[in-house]
């Protein structure tokens, strides 16, 4: 070992450049070097790669390893051509790298200036959270960066993304460390209105319901960044690679290292590309896996959980007395480190009540806590709640977000009302869990009455005290021939005013009717003033779907916090 005195080390820091003299190095999750460990805290595959990969590498290497004496192919173009056929599109669309942090690194490396800065002042933009490695490779390259926080709701903040004059703006699809995807339709409209390119990595893709690859052909600044460590099981090899329009790869490589990707990575990762039956195989366990779980600690444990669309879950413990926050999520974090089982546990403010189950691949560092309402910011026992109701007729359980993104795991045993509900917590943009039992064999009545019970209940203990809401909300929605008016008041006084009746009442065997006793119960058990009026209707169908879609934009509206009176409860008595 060679050591020097503090003066020496001082004065060789000296003849760094400034930037990287004061520079923090990222930081990766742990990485236990004993054996026994059960490790969740990067979110590598728990499964093999395909055997393929073996067999490719054994290949590769041959009787004697003569082969790793030769360069690998430069460009890795064997390996780009396989990527453009997997993703329909031509090889000059795609680079490959030394795994996705290598393509995140050249796109700072072509899109962010030494000192300098954008005409917004930052070169790169991205959210929080997000991944931690953004900001330290701006500051590698000596740029600017600047940060989009999200509240705890995790909606993509869309209009002050459009808002940035960033050369690049850095979005994590599904979100690290939340699981939290976001659609195409978000990402088209901040497409349209963003001025640089919008890089959307996509580390868990493989995983969520939807991705951007179909929007290249439209986009020209839209850049996809994939990697092969998490769905693939070859976080040890490092290969990642991005898909976009010729002229931006054909930047990337003008920055690119020569021979970025080994020889060995190269053969490994066009092995797994051959094999796609056995990726799919894999991926649909881990996201039953996954939802099994998502389900067990919302639904049954009632923990705030986000809807995840990743390989990993982020959730807020409560301990054997329902308490939850920092302490309670740092106990439950050394419960399982002292069985040898390895999380992530977040120490920032905001991110402290949440232990997620699997993190990204990598930790987070020096991220400033994100603003968030305040009503938002007393806990999720506002704005989540978990009710179940046993009877000798039903058996239901069902688990509200009121401020979720419209991810619904619906089943009541009655397909029709299963679409509609379906329907409900997307257009409310509400997270919505149901499992429901029920005498459907002898009629749809009890189950379809007793969910719209539940559901009231649900609302209303979600809702909590109310301070802060807007309390009135009001749509008006078209389907088609169809044109239904709601109109609710969730200030605790049940009324249903319920004129809709439809020509013709059935859908299949599934009597519209019901959708009026659906509506009483669930006024009644929120304390709901609710009207129902269809302007207009023929087909049944539409008119339901009009009513459901229209009642979940109501509440959406009613629900919200009025931010001009957030601390207010809203009635003159001072009381709801």
């Amino acid at each position: 070992m060679i050591s020097v005195s503090q003066e020496i080390a001082s004065q060789l820091t000296s003849l760094a450049l400034p930037h990287v003299a004061k520079l923090h190095a990222y930081t990766p999750g742990l990485q236990p070097s004993e054996a026994g460990w059960v490790k969740l805290n990067t979110n590598e595959c728990p499964y093999p790669p395909s055997p393929r990969v073996k067999e490719a590498l054994l290949r590769e290497i041959g009787d004697e390893g003569a082969s790793l004496r030769l360069y690998p192919n430069p460009k890795s173009s064997p390996l780009r051509a396989a990527i453009a056929r997997h993703h329909g599109l031509a090889e000059e669309n795609v680079i490959v790298g030394n795994g996705s942090d290598d393509i995140l690194n050249l796109l700072v490396r072509a899109f962010c200036s030494p000192g300098g800065a954008g005409q917004g002042g930052a070169d790169i933009s991205f959210t929080l959270p997000s991944y931690s490695l953004y900001p330290v490779l701006v500051e590698v390259q000596d740029g600017r960066s600047s940060m989009i926080e999200f509240d705890r709701s995790m909606r993509l903040p869309i209009e002050r993304i459009t808002a940035s004059k960033a050369r690049a703006f850095f979005l994590t699809s599904p979100n690290a460390p939340t699981g939290v995807a976001f659609s195409n339709a978000e990402l088209e409209q901040v497409l349209a209105g963003f001025g640089g390119l919008l890089v959307v990595d996509e580390a868990y893709a493989p995983f969520a319901r939807e991705n951007a690859v179909g929007l290249l052909a439209k986009y020209p600044r839209l850049v996809v960044v994939r990697t092969l460590s998490k769905a693939y099981g070859l976080a040890g090899i490092r290969v990642g690679y991005a898909l976009a329009h010729p002229q931006v790869i054909d930047l990337l490589d003008r920055v690119r290292d020569s021979y970025n990707v080994n020889r060995l990575s190269q053969a490994a990762a066009l092995a797994a590309f051959d094999d796609p039956d056995y990726y799919t195989a894999i991926v649909g366990k881990i996201k039953a896996t996954r939802d099994f779980y998502v389900n067990e600690f919302s639904a049954k444990r009632g923990w705030f959980t986000y809807p995840s669309e990743s390989n990993f879950i982020f959730t807020e413990p409560k301990n054997a007395r329902g308490e939850s926050g920092p302490a309670v999520a740092k106990s439950a974090y050394d419960f399982l480190v002292s069985r040898k089982v390895l999380v992530r546990y977040f120490a920032e403010p905001c991110l402290d009540r949440f232990l997620p189950a699997h993190q990204r691949r990598h930790g987070r560092r020096n991220a400033r806590p994100p603003r968030i309402p305040r009503r938002m910011a007393q806990g999720s026992s506002q704005r989540v709640a978990t009710v179940s109701r046993t009877t000798a007729e039903t058996d239901i359980a069902l688990t509200l977000a009121i401020d979720g993104r419209g991810v619904a795991q619906i089943e009541t045993g009655v397909p029709f009302f299963d679409h509609m509900l379906t329907l409900f917590a997307k257009h409310g943009l509400f997270d919505l869990t149901i499992k429901a039992k029920g005498d459907v064999d002898v009629d749809y009545h009890h189950t379809v009455e007793d969910v719209g019970l539940v559901l009231g209940q649900a609302f209303k203990e979600a809702l909590g005290d109310k301070v802060g809401i807007k309390r009135y909300g009001f749509f008006l929605l078209p389907m088609d021939e169809s044109l239904a008016r709601v109109v609710v008041d969730v200030g605790g006084r049940p009324h249903l005013v319920y004129e809709a009746e439809a020509p013709t009442m059935f859908v299949r065997d599934f009597n519209i009717v019901l959708v009026k006793e659906f509506c009483r119960a669930f006024s009644n058990a929120l304390g709901a003033n609710l009207h129902v009026h269809l302007v207009y209707g023929e087909e049944p169908h539409h008119v339901a779907e009009a009513i459901f879609k229209g009642l979940a934009r109501a509440l959406d509206a009613a629900t919200q916090i009025e931010l001009r009176a957030a601390d207010l409860l809203p009635s003159t008595k001072g009381k709801l």
